[in-house]
């Protein structure tokens, strides 16, 4: 309980005031998902990857708007495994673990909130920060970026970013691809079905209002 209250505290105290969502991208080729994660599963369905680029050189982003229901509000067998992260949307250079960029998502029981994050690995370590808290049925937006040297994740306005040396071949190209994609977990699958509604899709452009 004391970890859940001093996290919803950090948010307060150094997020800033978060600025409310705007409506959702309209480009042309702005896309959406619903995903619905399973009881006992990891992985939602629909889930996918898009938009395989490669190059030596690369500077991907990726807009969207998300939000959660009244499924959200879950509770893990462990309660230590509640502070966990789940995952949303992003980038990787084909192994996850290695050079990737999400969005991290959970729900505070206490708060009665779902925390939104920076979740990434740069040459294999981990990164995580709170950077937004919002209410069950509110719409966020998300800015993700990955590049050569840098992946930031930005949440109403509030953004964190972390750079450094990823090991990437210097002769070979690299591949990057788009993750469409929820995941739970953590160490636990989902204790019940989760709803994540994602709109507003953009990739590798600037967002059109």
């Amino acid at each position: 309980m004391t970890r859940w209250i001093l996290a919803a505290l950090l948010v307060a105290l150094t997020a800033g005031p978060a600025l409310a969502a705007e409506p959702p991208c309209t480009n042309t080729n702005v896309d959406a998902r619903d995903f619905v994660i399973k009881r006992g599963k990891h992985d939602a369905r629909p889930k996918g990857v898009r938009k395989l680029q490669l190059r030596k050189s690369f500077s991907r982003t990726l807009h969207f708007q998300i939000r959660f229901d009244s499924s959200v509000r879950y509770a893990t067998a462990d309660p230590q495994n509640q502070h966990d992260w789940n995952k949303v949307m992003g980038f990787t250079t084909y192994l996850i673990h290695k050079n990737s960029i999400r969005l991290g998502w959970r729900y505070n029981p206490t708060t009665d909130l779902v925390e939104l994050g920076y979740y990434g690995y740069l040459a294999r370590q981990r990164g995580s920060k709170l950077l937004d808290a919002i209410p069950i049925g509110a719409w966020a937006d998300v800015e993700l970026g990955m590049d050569t040297e840098r992946m930031y994740v930005t949440v109403n306005g509030v953004t964190h970013e972390q750079s450094g040396d990823m090991d990437l071949s210097s002769w070979l190209p690299i591949g990057t691809v788009a993750l469409v994609t929820a995941y739970f977990g953590g160490d636990e699958k989902a204790p019940q079905a989760i709803r994540v509604e994602v709109r507003g899709i953009v990739v590798d452009d600037s967002c059109e209002r």
